[in-house]
């Protein structure tokens, strides 16, 4: 299931991912950001991380800027899963082909309590010619929401 949505210049993509493992173990922790996330202004990861905030309640509309294209489950170390993924942006949404993009995965396993990101990470990224994105993230075993905003 993929629900795209769209706020104030931000696009977002949300889908679910099912990891198929030995066992249900909880989400491994990642640190946000990375060496190419160091041009991230702390006002997009703030507005990036509020647009997901707002999808994830359900408070945002539906935007189709940004499409999932695929993804692959890689069996990794420690029981945890890589699974590279590819997205596509409409480049005609954007003000620039240099962007900020947000990933962040949410365990389905917590329902009814706050949820604890899986995955949580920001990219400072220029956007190639056909719109496509190449990422990938590390988790264990179970259920999760993946949510995918670019501004």
């Amino acid at each position: 299931m993929t629900r795209i949505r769209r706020h104030a210049g931000i696009c977002c993509l949300a889908g679910a991912v099912w990891l198929v493992g030995a066992h249900e173990g909880g989400a491994q922790e990642k640190p946000a950001g990375s060496a190419a996330a160091a041009t991230v202004t702390e006002q997009d990861a703030t507005a990036l991380t509020a647009a997901v905030d707002a999808l994830s309640a359900g408070k945002q509309p539906a935007d189709g800027s940004v499409s999932w294209l695929g993804h692959h489950f890689i069996r990794s170390q420690d029981d945890s899963i890589y699974i590279p993924f590819t997205v596509a942006v409409d480049k005609r949404q954007l003000s620039s082909s240099a962007v900020s993009m947000y990933v962040r995965a949410v365990s389905r396993a917590t329902s009814g309590r706050p949820s604890k990101s899986a995955w949580e990470a920001t990219y400072s990224i220029d956007v190639p010619p056909d719109g496509r994105i190449a990422r990938a993230i590390a988790l264990t075993a179970g259920t999760y929401d993946v949510y995918v905003a670019v501004k």
